[in-house]
């Protein structure tokens, strides 16, 4: 085994020396099956850095800097020593939140590192010392030297459960660091202080499920003589305790895959599609313009139902185990949560389930499925997120029938669903896939929005009383330069440009831009600034004032879309699906251009990207066409956006472009070639051109304009919602006055 700088020297201590011989001692080990000789590798010691856990040793309390003698000149009415007096007190109060802070029960681990002994002190398997968890302390048993006779060196495994234990105690932490046994990833007592029905309800629950489902068996003589022989990986298997979103506890059982090691050279696929955002919401558009029945179910221990496609060996927890000498190997029948192999396996087997139910799969949008109704005329839909599915149709009995056979093969349960009023209208309320869905199958609407999610993401960051913004701006270069300038702060910005990020991803559009200046800034500078934390809040009260602007679809913004961008190109060349794509010249602070592409399919937005440019552009119509390349390649690696339609797979869909002097040159029968990077792109648009695809759109009326920049309250509107069917003018003699009552309209 390769030496690590990180391994941990082993002493041997003092009270060794004064221990009998193996053959004076009285100590005995317990009777075991013959222990499994398999090579060394790195002994499972976790260490989780501060914060990470729920579960920290308190450090002791640092003593406060006395205050000098000399008393310090202060004006009149402040008495001596007074500011000192509160930098210490602040200092003590810092120190005893830290203190409070360390025991939080955070729900779970998020990450931790291993340890390595050196391969003289330690031989093990990946799990080799069982978790000795007393669920009445906080904290692991590690019996200390003086308290456990040592064990004989002929019994190998009492010894190095041993040599683990004195090991664990006598490591030395870096600061703000604990252990963690393998077998453990939250204290079970400190949940338990919680909760302690819920969790012990979980924990059941989720036992009788692996047991129930035959996950694994007991090695056979053979099997065990191959892992002696061959030393087979044997993979640690470990129990994580959550928090739900509806506050109720969750245990799942998983192995820790991120411990199996690949043979070289040996390929194995992994790869398990999903079903994408944006073919998501093309489902939900489809479903609703046909008025389709939509109903949510969930497939329960979705990866438990599929057989593990390799040989593979796990070590389970001591609580698992059947006896005090039970080693805890298993083999492994099902693929368990944590397999690297284990998505890949589950989505052959409800694929090929599917298939044979006579559903035909997207070749596009990989989670899309289709059925031909009955009627002939229409599609039954599906939507598949790994054991998160959307099934719509127009005839209720025949959608739950289509459903029931699935159900029949994979235990499931339906995902509620309830009548709620919003905004002023009834709708039937869906949480799916982290967003709040509002449909009305008789008015054949639906809206998309992110509310729930924007109220708890307030609340992690303390922002649920800031006053809520309508407007966001956001000068990049401006902000890039003050960054600079300015020295670091503490905030925990990552996390909040991840959560805004996935705002943006599931149906806000409009935040994107604002959302990577931030990344790009921060990525660029490597450091958190006050400039970029007054932007972050800034952010956080805007999505706060606009929490229920999100994606929507109605009938009569679909004809007002086929109206207004119908006319822009020659007669039955605008079918259901529409393309646009803009670029922003040189705004960057690297003075590169930025592209914007966005698709609507009947009206609504269902695909959409922000992107600098990777060439460089010299002028306007340069990166214009090469934002009218970046939008044909999102439209053409995502081609299933007429799978559930009734049109012809071939209709056309348009791309609009709002530069006269790149369509001109994409139509023309050459070009000067400044870079092949760029002439490459420039061929890839004068295809589309040649197919008669590719259309002048004026720029008032480019829908990708906000996504080239931060979007101004009207790009918002245009980006997510167009404009407002009911108006009776047409666009062009909408007045500046008309454009901000659209404005304050669409605000409710």
């Amino acid at each position: 085994m390769e030496k690590s700088t990180d391994r941990i020297p082993f002493v041997k201590p003092k009270e060794w020396d004064n221990w009998p011989t193996v053959d004076q001692a009285v100590w005995k080990p317990p009777v075991e099956p013959p222990s499994v000789v398999v090579p060394a590798v790195e002994v499972p010691i976790a260490v989780v850095p501060a914060g990470k856990s729920p579960v920290e040793v308190p450090k002791e309390v640092e003593k406060p800097e006395e205050v000098s003698a000399q008393p310090v000149k202060r004006g009149p009415g402040r008495p001596p020593g007074s500011k000192n007096k509160n930098k210490r007190l602040k200092k003590i109060a810092k120190i005893e939140a830290e203190k409070e802070s360390a025991n939080a029960v955070d729900g779970f681990v998020r990450g931790f590192k291993s340890v390595v002994a050196p391969d003289n002190a330690f031989s093990s398997s990946a799990s080799s010392c069982p978790a000795d968890f007393d669920s009445s302390t906080s904290a692991p048993s590690c019996p200390s030297p003086a308290s456990v006779s040592p064990p004989s060196s002929e019994d190998g495994e009492a010894e190095l459960r041993w040599k683990t234990r004195f090991a664990l105690q006598n490591l030395k932490l870096e600061k703000g660091e604990h252990i963690v046994e393998h077998n453990v990833f939250l204290s079970v007592a400190k949940a338990m202080e919680e909760d302690r029905t819920g969790v012990v309800s979980a924990l059941t629950k989720e036992r009788v499920k692996i047991l129930g489902k035959e996950t694994w068996r007991e090695v056979t003589e053979e099997e065990l003589a191959k892992i002696r022989a061959e030393g087979t990986e044997i993979l640690p298997v470990v129990t994580i305790i959550t928090r739900k979103r509806d506050n109720s506890w969750k245990a799942r059982i998983i192995v820790l895959g991120n411990r199996q090691k690949v043979e070289e050279g040996k390929n194995l696929e992994f790869y398990a599609p999903t079903v994408s955002q944006a073919a998501n919401r093309t489902f939900l558009v489809e479903a609703a313009a046909g008025g389709d029945f939509i109903l949510a179910f969930d497939v329960l221990a979705a990866f438990l139902n599929a057989q593990v496609g390799s040989e593979t060996y796990v070590r389970i927890p001591q609580e698992l185990r059947t006896s005090d000498v039970d080693l805890g190997i298993r083999r492994l029948q099902k693929a368990l949560y944590g397999l690297k192999a284990s998505p890949r396996d589950w989505y052959e087997t409800f694929t090929k389930k599917l298939v044979e139910l006579g559903w035909e799969r997207s070749e596009c949008g990989l989670g899309l499925w289709r059925k031909r109704s009955e009627d002939g005329r229409s599609w039954l839909k599906l939507s598949v997120f790994v054991g998160d599915c959307l099934a719509a149709g127009k005839h209720f009995k025949e959608i739950s029938e289509a459903v029931k056979k699935i159900t029949d093969e994979f235990e499931s349960r339906p995902i509620p669903s309830q009548s709620v009023s919003f905004q002023g209208l009834n709708w039937v309320y869906m949480d799916t896939l982290g967003g709040d869905l509002y449909y009305s199958r008789e008015r054949r609407e639906f809206r998309l929005v992110m509310g729930s999610y924007i109220e708890k993401m307030l609340g992690r960051f303390r922002m649920s009383d800031c006053s809520p913004r309508f407007s966001l701006w956001l000068d990049e270069k401006e902000l890039h330069s003050k960054v600079m300038e300015e020295k670091e702060v503490e905030f925990p910005i990552r996390a909040v440009i991840g959560s805004a990020q996935w705002i943006s991803t599931v149906c806000r559009p409009d935040i994107a831009v604002f959302i990577s200046g931030l990344a790009r800034i921060f990525g660029k500078t490597k450091k958190c600034t006050p400039s970029l934390v007054r932007a972050c809040k800034r952010l956080l009260a805007f999505l706060k004032g606009t929490k229920f602007h999100g994606v929507e679809f109605s009938p009569a913004r679909g004809r007002e879309f086929a109206r207004q961008y119908g006319a822009l190109c020659p007669e039955d060349t605008l079918g259901n699906v529409a393309h646009f794509g803009d670029a922003s010249f040189a705004s960057s602070f690297e003075f590169k251009s930025f592209s914007g592409s966005i698709t609507y399919v009947r009206g609504t937005p269902v695909q959409w990207k922000h992107k600098m440019q990777g060439v460089r552009a010299f002028s306007t119509a340069e990166s214009e066409t090469i934002a009218s390349s970046d939008a044909i390649v999102q439209a053409t690696q995502n081609n299933f956006y007429q799978f559930f339609s009734e049109e012809e797979e071939n209709a056309k869909e348009p791309f609009f472009c709002d530069n006269t002097a790149a369509i001109q040159t994409a139509k023309a029968n050459f070009a000067k070639a400044k870079s092949r990077h760029f002439h490459l792109r420039w061929w890839r648009v004068r295809e589309v051109a040649a197919q008669g695809r590719l259309f002048f759109c004026p720029t008032d009326e480019m829908r990708a304009d906000g996504l080239t920049k931060v979007a101004t309250d009207s790009q918002r509107e245009m980006l997510l919602y167009g404009l407002d069917p009911k108006l009776s003018v047409e666009y062009d003699d909408i007045t500046e006055q008309a454009e901000s009552w659209l404005i304050l309209v669409w605000r409710g």
